[in-house]
């Protein structure tokens, strides 16, 4: 079942809905004023990652207009002699996880609230980044939630992967790119089995950032991402390439010629886009690198 998220807009006298799902490589589009069906538009794409991450790019649109995610309350529990306190806003989740609240079940709803686990709906995975008020304090509320205990994985996960669509943005860039350093904090020491969704989630994350980091120049970032995708390489066709492409990034050639190999040996299926990518910069020269596309 395809997830579907869902924002509100309330101007005027007027409320508006606006949903957006994928489904195989199709964008599902739907919009209107709350309260009727509304109009449906499908957007195809060329690949599901095309898909998904044009998903992203019209969610971060809509979020940059004013849409928001329902609001709906998520219940702190209160300890003896506490008063019940509600988070029912993205910024009051961050703000609660800054105030470093030792008790369980007031840290609990916080992620929740931040990974999007709404019981009204999903919450667009750029929206924490957003809601942050500068580098400072997206480097506070890093911290934060590294000082947590049992943060899952899938959340730290859904945070970098809604840094990483803000990016290319200039103005949102400075609170994005302390988000993005948690990436460096669940990545498995070593290749998991295939058909494990979770670590499906991180390659997809993973494959993502070597390409947002690159497309926004952050070359030094890519660089580290692409190191961290080493034990990975085998495990999505499209991350070899773009692994070597932050290696030549940062004058690693030997690393991108490898990384270059491995994208021929899982079966790469741009395998001429990547002999004349001008990403890899002198490496298309070397005879080395010329020598893979002998055969």
């Amino acid at each position: 079942m395809a997830v579907v998220t869902r924002l509100e807009l309330v101007a005027g006298g007027s409320r508006k809905f606006w949903e957006v799902s994928v489904k195989g490589t199709d964008v599902i589009v739907r919009f209107g004023k709350v309260g009727t069906p509304g109009a449906t538009k499908i957007v195809p794409e060329k690949t599901a990652q095309g898909a998904r991450a044009q998903m992203h790019r019209l969610i971060g649109q809509k979020s940059r207009k004013g849409y928001r995610a329902p609001v709906t309350a998520v219940k702190v529990v209160a300890g003896p002699g506490r008063k019940l306190r509600r988070i029912r806003t993205t910024r009051q989740a961050i703000d609660a996880v800054l105030a470093g609240d030792p008790r369980k079940s007031a840290h609990a709803a916080a992620l929740r609230c931040l990974g999007g686990q709404l019981p009204g709906g999903a919450v667009p995975s750029a929206t924490t980044t957003l809601e942050l008020r500068g580098r400072d304090e997206a480097e506070r509320l890093v911290h934060a939630l590294r000082a947590l205990p049992d943060v899952p994985d899938k959340l730290v996960l859904t945070l970098v992967d809604g840094a990483l669509d803000l990016l290319r943005f200039d103005e949102h860039r400075a609170q994005a790119l302390p988000v993005i350093e948690l990436l460096f904090d669940v990545a498995p020491a070593k290749p998991c089995k295939r058909g494990d969704k979770a670590h499906a989630y991180f390659l997809a994350v993973l494959n993502s950032a070597l390409h947002q980091t690159f497309a926004a120049r952050q070359f030094g970032l890519c660089g580290r991402i692409a190191e961290l995708a080493r034990p990975h390489a085998r495990g999505d066709a499209s991350i070899p390439h773009n692994a070597a492409c932050g290696f030549a990034a940062v004058g690693r050639y030997d690393d991108a010629l490898a990384m270059c190999r491995i994208a021929i040996e899982v079966g790469y299926e741009e395998i001429d886009r990547m002999r004349t990518d001008t990403d890899l910069g002198p490496l298309l020269k070397r005879r080395e690198f010329k020598a893979l596309f002998a055969a």
